[in-house]
């Protein structure tokens, strides 16, 4: 587990929420956009197996515009929302980032 990159995104959910109110709409956009991405890299490392060629210790690429993960090898394709929606951050004693960030998204289009 990569600590800094954990309090990165402590960091970012932080501004987020401290600046919420006074941010533009497309900024807070692009805010959300970026603690999105930092949370889909973050669990992809915690990918131990490709469940279609079982290669140990897999390596992926982020399709940032079709938001998916494909495994440089065999191509196996994770749908990057599926991922977190299926991570389980308390198993691992972790705050559950993904409900922090669906909380976040509701109140951004609530506001909108």
């Amino acid at each position: 587990m990569n600590i800094y990159k954990l309090e990165q995104i402590n960091d970012k959910i932080k501004y987020i929420n401290e600046n919420f109110n006074s941010t533009p709409f497309n900024k807070r956009e692009k805010l959300m956009d970026e603690l999105e991405t930092m949370l889909f890299k973050f669990i992809i490392e915690e990918v131990d197996v490709c469940k279609q060629c079982t290669q140990k210790n897999p390596k992926f690429n982020y399709y940032k515009s079709q938001k998916m993960f494909v495994h440089n090898k065999c191509g196996y394709i994770i749908p990057a929302l599926q991922l977190l929606n299926s991570f389980d951050f308390v198993k691992r004693n972790l705050e559950d980032y993904g409900k922090i960030f669906s909380e976040i998204q509701d109140w951004h289009w609530l506001i909108f």
